[in-house]
Parts: C-alpha cells; sequence; structure tokens
C-alpha cells in the first residue's frame, strides 16, 4: 500500500533533459519492487527469464508458421519489428537475448552496433526521447535509450525481454481484429490464443519435452522415437 502511494503521488517536475527524466524514472520504478528484494542479485532470475521467454516465442513462431491461415499474424509480427521474414526476426531476437545476457552478467547497459540489420531492430526497440507515463506504458513500448545512430543504452532489461512475452499479444491481437473486421477493443483475440496456442499447442509442446508419450509405434522423448 505504501508504494502504491508512493508511486501514486510522484511527480516528475518539468525536467527537459533526457538523462534526468530517465533517472527520475528509474527511481520511482524501484519502489514497486524495493520490498522483495530483487536489486540483490537479479542474474538468475533474468537468466531464466531470457530462456523461457526465448523458448515460448520460438513456440509461438512454430504454431504461426504451422498453418497458412496464420500468416498474416507472422506478418504483423516481423513487420513490427522492421524484418522482412519470421526468420530473420528469430535471428535477432536471438543475437538480442545473448547481447542482454552478456550485459547483464558484466554490469554493462550500452550496445554500440555496426551492422545495418542489428541497428534497424533495435530502433524498432528504442526511443530518442523520455516521455513520462504514470504506468511506464512509453518505457514498455521501447525499452531500449538510442543515445545516437549506433550506440544503444538498455533502460530496463526486464521490459526488453518482455516486448517478446507479453507486448507480442498485443501485436497479433490488432492483427487479428484488422483480419476480422473486428472493433479495436474487441477480446476475441485472446480466446484464440489462449486455446489455440497455449492450451493445444505450447501445452501439449511443453509436456513432449517432459514426459515420455507412449504410442503404439514406440515412445517419443525429447523429439526422438524409441522403439518398445
Amino acid at each position: 500500500m505504501i508504494n502504491k502511494e508512493v508511486n501514486k503521488k510522484q511527480n516528475f517536475g518539468d525536467a527537459q533533459d533526457n538523462v534526468d527524466r530517465m533517472a527520475e524514472m528509474l527511481i520511482t520504478m524501484s519502489f514497486s519492487s524495493a520490498d522483495i528484494g530483487i536489486y540483490s542479485d537479479t542474474n538468475l532470475e533474468f537468466g531464466k527469464l531470457l530462456f523461457s521467454t526465448l523458448v515460448k516465442f520460438e513456440y509461438l513462431i512454430d504454431f504461426l508458421t504451422s498453418n497458412n491461415e496464420y500468416k498474416y499474424l507472422q506478418d504483423a509480427l516481423y513487420s513490427t519489428f522492421e524484418e522482412s521474414d519470421i526468420a530473420g526476426l528469430k535471428k535477432q531476437v536471438k543475437l538480442l537475448f545473448a547481447a542482454l545476457l552478456n550485459l547483464k552478467l558484466n554490469n554493462g547497459y550500452k550496445l554500440r552496433l555496426e551492422e545495418v540489420d542489428k541497428i534497424r531492430f533495435l530502433k524498432s526497440l528504442a526511443s530518442a526521447e523520455i516521455e513520462e507515463s504514470p504506468d511506464f506504458t512509453n518505457l514498455k513500448n521501447y525499452p531500449i535509450y538510442q543515445i545516437d545512430e549506433d550506440t544503444f543504452s538498455i533502460v530496463d532489461f526486464f521490459f526488453v525481454v518482455d516486448k517478446f512475452f507479453k507486448s507480442v499479444r498485443f501485436i497479433l491481437k490488432d492483427a487479428y481484429n484488422k483480419h476480422h473486421n473486428l472493433k479495436p477493443k474487441d477480446g476475441s483475440f485472446f480466446g484464440f490464443y489462449n486455446t489455440k496456442f497455449s492450451e493445444e499447442f505450447l501445452m501439449e509442446k511443453v509436456l513432449d519435452e517432459i514426459f515420455w508419450l507412449f504410442r503404439s509405434d514406440g515412445a517419443t522423448c525429447f523429439g526422438q522415437t524409441v522403439p518398445l
């Protein structure tokens, strides 16, 4: 309750400098999680989040490419991140996650890039302005700060990873509603997502990786079939 009231009453003032705004926002953000001690050592938690998010993201791509009816969802996803195809997006996400882990373990926060494709991809996640918002919506949308043409600063590691977990659902929702001529606030997509992907596709894939599935032609475990 105390943290809630502090965040509610926090006033950023009239700071014009981006660095000042960033500092003020990060200080305010720390109130919401200061009680649970996550600032002592977040490397292990971050590593787990990174791995689980990457696995789920790859399963999502597998799902979208499993049926031609979902091609419009593929197109919406990779084009949002300035990629020309789903394979390019998958590659860039892996490279980004590897870079994030390296920075986190070495207490770094700045990325300087040379490759045009990497710069283009990071620009889709970055902003050159730090905008104030009570619920950090802009920071969640753009968790990377663009310092100059080829230099970027990670504002919040967890928000960057979350772009490929929670945020992708809303990217797909917008494409789904547009494709089916639904109103922007229509929530039908989440029923489709939870049933077709989370329950029928993702859950089955995860269980396949954990348990032996006994079938008439043998047992399948970790993608390998063993004759019985």
